[in-house]
C-alpha cells in the first residue's frame, strides 16, 4: 500500500491526462500508467505523439507495483475524495483507492507491458537549457499563427531554430507569419519542428525557471524536462516552408510608428462593421499626412477610424492596402510593447507589424479588392 497526498496526486493526474484520448484502438492508451516504488509515484500519459511523465513523493514502505488505471475514472475518483491522504494498493488486477470514508475498487485496463516506454526511446542525447520565460514568450508570439489544415501538417507546428546564443521561433498558416528571435546562452545548432498542441501543453506545465530541451539528430523524438515533469513529443514529419525567402521586413516603401493600444482599439471598432455573416470584410489602410486611416464597410454601413502617427518615413503612400482585420488584431495581441512599427511595400505585397527592433516580426498578406 502507498500513501500519497491527494492534492499532489490530483495535480499530477491533471498533467498527464491532457494528452490521453479515448479515441484509440489500444485500450492501454486510454489509461494512466502508475509506477510506485521507493517512496515515489511516477505517472505517465501518452497518445503516442506526445507523452507526459511526472513524479510525486509518497510513502510506499515496502510496496512496489505498477498498473494502468482508466485515466478519466482515476482522475474523477481522486478529485471527489474528501480526505487529504489517499491510500492505493494493487492486487490481481484490482486497484483499491481509499480516502476518508471512501473506498473504491476498479479494474486495471490493458497490459502494462504494452505501455510505450518513451524514456528509453531517445539516447545519446544533446541538451539545450533555456529560461522558461523565453519559451513562454516564444509560444505566445507563434502558436496563434499555426495552421489547422490537415493537408499541410508541417504548418501545424512551430519551427525552433537554435544558433549561437540565439533561439528563433517561426510559424505560419498561409496568410500570416509570426517570427520571434530571443537571445539565449547556447552554443549548439539545432532545428526542431514541434506541434503547437505539444508546445501548449509544455507551457501549461512549466513549474521551474528553466527548461531543458532533449534531442538527438537521428531521432524525431524531442523531450522537454520541466523539473518533476518530462514531456516527450514526436516532431512533425516533413519540410517546413522556406520562410526566409518570404520574410523581408527591410524591403519596404513606407513605415510608421503608432501607439499599440490606440491601433488595437481602432481595429476592434472597425471589426464591428467588417464582420459580416461569420467572416470579415477587408479593412483598408492608408496614410493621410500623419494619420493612419482605417476603413471598413458591409451591406448596411461603414466605419472610418484614424490613428495618430508618431513617426513616418518613406514614400508618400498614394495607394490603399487591405487586410483581414481579425488577422491584424491577432498580430497586435501577440505584442507587449507600447509602440509598434508598421511597414508597407505596396498594395499587393505583405505588410509587417514589428516590435522591438525585429525581435518579433508579424507578416500579413494583403487582400485584393475590386477598388
Amino acid at each position: 500500500m502507498a500513501k500519497v497526498n491527494r492534492v499532489s496526486l490530483l495535480d499530477a493526474l491533471k498533467k498527464v491526462t491532457k494528452v490521453i484520448s479515448n479515441i484509440t484502438t489500444q485500450p492501454v492508451l486510454k489509461g494512466t500508467l502508475v509506477e510506485i516504488a521507493n517512496n515515489q509515484m511516477k505517472l505517465t500519459g501518452t497518445n503516442l505523439k506526445t507523452s507526459i511523465i511526472t513524479k510525486i513523493d509518497c510513502d510506499t514502505g515496502m510496496f512496489s507495483e505498477s498498473f494502468v488505471a482508466d485515466a478519466k475514472l482515476f482522475l474523477d475518483i481522486i478529485s471527489k475524495i474528501s480526505s487529504q491522504e489517499i491510500e492505493i494498493s494493487f492486487s490481481d488486477g484490482n486497484i483499491n483507492i481509499k480516502g476518508g470514508d471512501s473506498n473504491f475498487n476498479i479494474r486495471s485496463i490493458g497490459d502494462k507491458n504494452l505501455f510505450p516506454n518513451v524514456e528509453q526511446s531517445i539516447s545519446d542525447n544533446k541538451e539545450i537549457v533555456i529560461k522558461s520565460d523565453v519559451l513562454r514568450e516564444l509560444t505566445f508570439k507563434t502558436i496563434p499563427f499555426t495552421s489547422e489544415d490537415e493537408t499541410r501538417p508541417t504548418l501545424g507546428g512551430v519551427k525552433l531554430e537554435f544558433d549561437e546564443n540565439k533561439m528563433i521561433g517561426t510559424s505560419l498558416d498561409g496568410y500570416r507569419l509570426g517570427h520571434y528571435v530571443a537571445q539565449v546562452e547556447n552554443e549548439k545548432k539545432a532545428e526542431l519542428l514541434i506541434e503547437s498542441d505539444a508546445l501548449s501543453n509544455i507551457i501549461k506545465t512549466l513549474d521551474k525557471d528553466t527548461v531543458t530541451i532533449i534531442y538527438n539528430d537521428n531521432s524525431s523524438l524531442v523531450g522537454f524536462n520541466l523539473g518533476e515533469t518530462l514531456i516527450f513529443t514526436q516532431q512533425l514529419a516533413g519540410t517546413f516552408f522556406d520562410y526566409r525567402n518570404m520574410l523581408k521586413p527591410d524591403n519596404y516603401k513606407a513605415r510608421v510608428i503608432v501607439n499599440a493600444q490606440e491601433l488595437r482599439d481602432a481595429i476592434e471598432r472597425v471589426s464591428i462593421v467588417a464582420r459580416e455573416k461569420g467572416t470579415f470584410n477587408p479593412t483598408t489602410i492608408s496614410i493621410n499626412d500623419n494619420t493612419l486611416v482605417l476603413v471598413a464597410k458591409n451591406e448596411i454601413g461603414n466605419v472610418m477610424e484614424k490613428v495618430s502617427v508618431d513617426t513616418k518615413e518613406g514614400e508618400t503612400m498614394d495607394y490603399k492596402i487591405s487586410f483581414n482585420p481579425n488577422y491584424l488584431l491577432a498580430g497586435i495581441k501577440a505584442t507587449t510593447s507600447d509602440k509598434l512599427e508598421i511597414r508597407f511595400n505596396g498594395e499587393l505585397n505583405p505588410g509587417y507589424i514589428i516590435e522591438e527592433e525585429n525581435n518579433f516580426v508579424y507578416l500579413i498578406l494583403p487582400i485584393r479588392t475590386k477598388e
